[in-house]
């Protein structure tokens, strides 16, 4: 919930400074927001956010 309401925040900030965002960008924010944590099926280590980028960056190179 944490990563989200960072998100939200960010993605207004730029709203407000005039900064386009799109679909797509809201679109992969949250599927970002979604692997977030997934690393830690894997490991519970802090290294657990490289394995959940390298997830998402694979679930993302399918679309």
């Amino acid at each position: 919930m944490r990563a989200w309401l960072i998100a939200k925040e960010l993605f207004q900030e730029l709203e407000k400074n005039s900064v386009k965002i799109t679909k797509n960008d809201l679109e992969k924010t949250i599927i970002a927001i979604f692997f977030h944590d997934v690393g830690m099926i894997k490991t519970i280590k802090k290294t657990h956010g490289i394995i959940s980028r390298e997830m998402c960056e694979s679930f993302l190179m399918k679309f």
